[in-house]
């Protein structure tokens, strides 16, 4: 498991496993592992390659659909749609920013410096900013 995989791990770790590889799929969507009009994995490629049933696969295969990231061409299988990084980055920008909100009223809640622990994370995590 790559670094951003464990990240994307720690990050998800109170969502499902559905949940969990459809944001790892969207990471390699956003990075361009998985480009614009490419072929993406079959439902049974997903099964085999994340060692989850082809009910699961197949849930993460209609979500990306009904989101509009993935489509399918009949006879020939799904494809990541184009123009779909910007989306996702706004998506993920989204969570993320939803995420940092609660970290920063708690912090508040308990007269901690949200900035000082931002700063700290940085330093221990070995953060470039």
């Amino acid at each position: 498991m790559s670094n951003m995989d464990s990240s994307i791990s720690k990050v998800n770790s109170n969502g499902s496993v559905a949940n969990k590889i459809q944001n790892n799929l969207e990471f390699k969507i956003i990075t361009g592992e998985l480009a614009p009009g490419e072929k993406f994995p079959s439902i049974r490629e997903l099964a085999e390659t994340y060692k989850i049933g082809t009910v699961t696969a197949q849930a993460i295969v209609t979500n990306l659909s009904k989101d509009e990231i993935i489509t399918k061409k009949p006879g020939v299988g799904f494809f990541v749609m184009p123009y779909v990084k910007g989306k996702l980055v706004q998506k993920h920008t989204s969570e993320c920013k939803k995420m940092l909100k609660r970290v920063i009223e708690y912090a508040v809640r308990f007269g901690l410096d949200p900035e000082a622990i931002v700063a700290e994370v940085f330093k221990e995590e070995n953060i470039k900013g």
